[in-house]
């Protein structure tokens, strides 16, 4: 969306277990925020890709704006359903709808030209990306908790003299971009 010279991205939220046809309707959506794009020049721009100052304020305001939500995850919440009941729910996070450049800048994978394993989702190899075979359906999936592990021994490499090339070396094996954000 642009305003101006301002430009955005909304962040919507929805529930999962509604009907089709509920889904498409406007009001089965709640707007929570916005994501902002940067404004600058084209070295402005390139300059902050490369830093990971554009992914650092994605991921910021992701966390952010779904705080609300994380807390409730654990805590639950108190809501009215349309009979007037009132319900204990714990919300929980649990789709990202995005195309395959939004897909890499939420998992914070590498460009596909520079990596491994290109896919955010799997750890499909670089030579068999867009293969079509059995075996593909059985790819080890990506999954959060491996991912960061990776991550955090990767810096701790890193952060330790004479190690940053190992370091730098893993998350390369994995796509990950060493400018994550540490406390996502």
């Amino acid at each position: 969306m642009n305003f101006g010279s301002v430009s955005f991205y909304p962040v919507y939220l929805t529930i999962g277990n509604i009907t089709k046809a509920e889904r498409r309707k406007d009001d089965s959506y709640m707007l929570l925020g916005y994501l902002p794009e940067l404004q600058g020049t084209d070295a402005e721009k390139k300059e902050w890709g490369k830093s990971g100052l554009k992914l650092r304020l994605l991921h910021e305001c992701l966390r952010e704006i779904l705080k609300a939500i994380v807390s409730k995850g654990t805590s639950g919440a108190l809501i009215s359903d349309p009979t007037g009941t009132e319900r204990l729910v714990f919300p929980l996070f649990a789709y990202y709808a995005a195309d395959w450049p939004e897909g890499k800048k939420i998992t914070m994978t590498r460009d596909t030209k520079m990596t491994a394993e290109p896919c955010h989702a799997c750890h499909i190899p670089k030579a068999r990306l867009g293969e079509i075979s059995p075996d593909i359906r059985k790819m080890e999936m990506k999954s959060v908790t491996k991912m960061r592990a990776i991550f955090d021994q990767a810096m701790e490499l890193i952060n330790t003299p004479k190690k940053k090339g190992e370091g730098r070396a893993l998350l390369a094996r994995y796509s990950l971009q060493e400018y994550a954000v540490s406390n996502s």
